[in-house]
């Protein structure tokens, strides 16, 4: 039996290649987001991302998820009543509210544009 040698990739070969197949929705907000997390740069940006990975990239079902026993249930996005959204000029803002360890808060603002409608 022969041995196949593959070059091994690196995480960013593979990052590149797992990203390539997330949906180009919101004029390729996802994407953007995903790769913001896996650079470290935002926890917000990972619990997203994670969190629309997990339900194919579908808002609407983050938003209802089933899944309580998940450690990242309490913080997931666009869950109902915890955030305030508002349209405005073609954009859906989308507010949350952080409370940190310590007690305080912070305020995130996600920005995403409607989806375009054809016809």
């Amino acid at each position: 039996m022969a041995i196949i040698d593959r070059e091994p990739q690196t995480m960013d070969e593979e990052r590149d290649k797992y990203c390539r197949h997330i949906p180009d929705l919101f004029h390729g907000s996802y994407r953007r987001s995903y790769r913001k997390a896996m650079k470290g740069h935002s926890l917000r940006e990972a619990v997203n991302s994670k969190c629309l990975d997990c339900t194919c990239w579908q808002q609407a079902e983050v938003k209802d998820c089933p899944l309580v026993t998940c450690t990242l249930h309490p913080y997931r996005p666009y869950k109902a009543g915890s955030c305030s959204q508002s349209v405005h000029h073609g954009v859906d803002k989308i507010k949350t509210q952080e409370i940190r360890n310590d007690g305080s808060t912070s305020t995130v603002a996600i920005i995403q544009p409607h989806p375009r409608k054809e016809g």
